[in-house]
């Protein structure tokens, strides 16, 4: 039975996730059972003892002590840059290894890992910021921060800002150096990756409110709230920005484009499918992609529809795009390949899988995971597959590429490096 999101609610994988959200919800809302017996004094100080150890950690498991300096190639934002392209700055052989793989101690969101000066740094669904050494996988450090992380952080020199779900805090800063958060915002919980752009943070949350916030404190910019929204729809499409313009996606099938400097609204297209899947931008035109299978291009400056094409597979990926081809993945386990000018299908590759998550593209390589937990590259020009890997779980999270390596989790809490070989 399909909800109003247009997806089958008894797909085991989507169900999967809903059915989390439950288990959580039921274990918090279970009886306190009442105690036959006194608590020591002891048994209380041992306890006080713990949760402060606990707390002492979360406050200081991260901290690193060099100057943080940003290299060519290194990835600050989910997709790389503003226009979200997934493109990345790199050629890799066609066969690659496993260098390092390293245990998250949970699952992660829809985002990707960043790449700062050699070392890799994410978040995952128990709140946790990571750090560890992209050259071995060895741990920097972690520190618990909120209660899942949704998508990307983003980086901000030596402070990343995280985004939040689970609870009414939006997103938290912290600085890698001093290993202590700057800010926090409470604005409404979040499901996407925030975009950092001269200075403002870019996001949306799922009560339908977009918002920009000083990046240095944390300070409101500007509010931007879904008119009329009487259903209560919200934005988990990650957005996409070009100069003057940020382009949100949301579930009540519109594209929005607001001013970047004070949030009024520019244009809204209509597509009437819910978008979930993250925006990206390519020669002067916005593409999104929505739950019922549709890839629909939009010119970025008048939100005029230039073409629509139907894969009749839920879609709730986001496009990757390098020069006038973009890639994008769906439910189907079709991979395709279309021209960014009209739309026009250049290739489609079966990888025998659901595609969840966002293809990475690399010099002449496309990389993408799938739900049957198989990693593959294809060729950009022809969708030929070159690699196929076995890994221990499902992809639904989209793989990073940088320092000759690709990097990419899966949902048995992996993270696995792959490349040239050891080092």
């Amino acid at each position: 039975m399909k909800n109003r999101f247009g997806f089958d609610a008894s797909n085991p994988y989507i169900a999967g996730f809903l059915g989390r959200r439950l288990l959580l919800t039921s274990f918090f809302l279970r009886p306190t059972p009442r105690l036959s017996s006194p608590i020591s004094p002891f048994c209380l100080l041992l306890a006080a003892y713990c949760l402060l150890c606990i707390a002492l950690a979360g406050c200081g498991g991260l901290r690193i002590e060099k100057t943080l300096m940003a290299r060519p190639g290194d990835v600050l934002s989910y997709g790389g840059n503003h226009a979200r392209t997934a493109s990345y700055d790199a050629s890799l052989a066609d066969s690659l290894v496993e260098i390092w793989e390293r245990d998250l101690s949970a699952g992660t969101g829809a985002g990707t890992p960043l790449l700062l000066d050699s070392i890799v740094l994410g978040g995952n669904l128990r709140g946790d910021l990571y750090a560890c050494d992209i050259r071995t996988g060895k741990s920097i450090g972690s520190v618990r921060l909120t209660d899942a992380v949704p998508g990307s952080p983003v980086l901000d020199q030596n402070v990343v800002v995280m985004p939040s779900s689970g609870s009414q805090e939006s997103l938290i800063a912290y600085n890698l150096t001093t290993g202590h958060v700057v800010w926090r915002k409470s604005y409404g919980e979040v499901e996407m990756s925030p975009l950092l752009m001269s200075g403002g943070v870019y996001f949306g949350t799922l009560t339908g409110k977009a918002y920009c916030l000083d990046a240095s404190m944390g300070n409101l910019v500007w509010k931007f709230e879904i008119p009329e929204n009487m259903r209560f729809n919200g934005f988990r499409s990650s957005p996409s920005a070009n100069d003057s313009l940020v382009f949100f996606g949301c579930d009540d099938g519109s594209l929005y484009a607001l001013r970047a400097k004070d949030g009024s609204l520019s244009w809204r297209s209509l597509v009437d499918e819910p978008i979930m899947g993250g925006s990206a931008l390519a020669s002067g035109t916005v593409i999104v992609a929505t739950t019922h299978g549709s890839i629909v291009a939009f010119d970025a400056g008048t939100g005029k529809q230039r073409w629509d094409y139907r894969t009749g597979a839920p879609i709730f990926s986001s496009p990757a795009v390098c020069n006038d081809t973009l890639v994008i993945g769906g439910i189907d386990g079709y991979v395709r390949a279309l021209r960014v000018g009209d739309g026009t299908l250049l290739w489609q590759t079966s990888v025998e899988g659901p595609v969840n998550a966002a293809a990475a593209i690399a010099g002449d390589k496309v990389y993408v995971g799938t739900l049957k937990k198989r990693f593959f590259a294809l060729r950009l020009s022809d969708g030929h597959i070159v690699m196929a890997k076995e890994l221990d779980g499902r992809v639904a999270s989209p793989a990073v590429v940088g320092y000759h390596k690709v990097l990419v989790v899966t949902d048995e809490y992996t993270l696995y490096c792959f490349g040239r070989g050891k080092e």
